[in-house]
């Protein structure tokens, strides 16, 4: 990484070495917000008052308790496939947006990895995961 000119340089094989997941993300993901459980052991707040209570309540009754997500999850190489009325082949246009998908994707989890790297990210991401 250039400090001077801010540029970053990836290389080819670091970006196709994450197809297989950017694959996997277009393959189908859920992004549904999960519910966290109870507790056993709370742990005592630090500063009390700062932060423990909700600032935005909702007017529109009825929409709290509703999820908006589709229990399906997002499944973006199957809406492509589809989009062209039920033919058995993909379009060569449908091919080149799904592999346009795919590699941009994969150069996103590429810089994502080398900002990581450049800034110290991944020693916290390890820290984090020690109980």
């Amino acid at each position: 990484m250039s400090i001077s000119g801010n540029k970053m340089e990836l290389r080819e094989e670091e970006i196709v070495a994450h197809y297989d997941a950017a694959v996997a993300m277009l393959d189908g993901f859920d992004h549904t917000p999960r519910i966290a459980a109870a507790v056993a052991n709370p742990v005592a707040e630090r500063s009390s008052g700062v932060g423990t209570r909700r600032r935005f309540r909702s007017t529109t009754p009825g929409l709290v308790g509703r999820s908006t997500a589709r229990p399906e999850g997002v499944r973006i190489l199957e809406r492509i496939e589809a989009a062209d009325g039920g033919d058995a082949l993909v379009s060569p246009v449908q091919a080149v947006v799904m592999q346009s998908l795919r590699r941009a994707l994969a150069i996103s989890l590429a810089v994502g990895d080398a900002f990581g790297q450049a800034t110290g990210l991944v020693e916290l991401k390890k820290e984090n995961l020690v109980p």
